[in-house]
């Protein structure tokens, strides 16, 4: 039969899922586990008997079903969640990026490039939220090695839930991306530099007044400044700074 018939999106979602949580030591072993598994759940499912096909089916609905699947694991999550979707009051969300290496094939090398140093294998950029008060993946965004944290959360602030507050370390630091989560009625709690003078070193003009910081980086003097509240936590002879967006 026809690879369209034989794959069908839930066919495709169910079998790519099983792969992943699946322990065998080759893609082919993985497919034909999952598959196993799959038709013992589901005997009327009629499954193709080739991984290649299953791969390019999958490669070319992909799209459709990553988003479908998020939503859904997230319409999931919310109604699971009870006491545990907030977190100390808070709709929190932790958000971070890493770099993970894969093989140095041609594809690869001519799809996602060096990020790293020469002869460096080629990389792709994940970036994950994570809710807090359930410790559960809430949506991600991956790219090419060269890709960058801060947006491809930009790119996902119109999928946040009403009210979050995102939480992450220094490298999000950034006059837009913190004015664009004021304008969408979200907060943020970002990790700084060790002292205020960092902020200046990252490019941004800050004026401190007791807890009160003003942030108005030269290039967007046309713009109101950003007035956030500064957190300091000491640590022993060190001390952690905070910067959230001001109550």
């Amino acid at each position: 039969m026809r690879d369209g018939v034989l794959w069908t999106p839930q066919r495709l979602a169910w079998t790519a899922m099983m792969m992943a949580w699946d322990e065998g030591q080759t893609m082919q072993a993985r497919f034909e586990h999952a598959c196993r598994a799959g038709c013992g759940l589901h005997a009327h499912w009629r499954l193709g008997d080739s991984y290649g096909g299953f791969a390019a089916a999958l490669g070319r609905r992909s799209g459709e079903l990553i988003s479908g699947v998020v939503r859904r694991f997230q319409r999931q999550m919310r109604q699971a969640a009870g006491k545990h979707w907030l977190c100390r009051g808070w709709l929190a969300l932790a958000v971070d990026g890493t770099r993970i290496e894969t093989p140095h094939t041609l594809a690869n090398e001519a799809g996602l490039g060096c990020a790293g140093r020469e002869k460096s294998a080629p990389q792709v950029f994940l970036t994950a939220l994570w809710h807090l008060g359930l410790g559960l993946p809430w949506d991600f965004r991956t790219g090419p090695g060269t890709d960058s944290e801060r947006r491809h959360l930009e790119t996902m602030l119109a999928d946040l839930p009403a009210g979050t507050l995102v939480v992450a370390d220094a490298g999000f630091c950034g006059f837009q991306l913190c004015r664009s989560l004021l304008a969408a009625g979200h907060s943020f709690l970002f990790r700084v530099g060790g002292n205020v003078t960092l902020l200046t070193d990252l490019g941004w003009q800050v004026e401190r007044r007791g807890d009160l910081v003003y942030l108005w980086p030269q290039d967007f003097r046309d713009q109101p400044p950003l007035v956030l509240r500064l957190i300091v936590l000491p640590r022993g002879a060190q001390a952690m700074y905070l910067g959230p967006a001001k109550e």
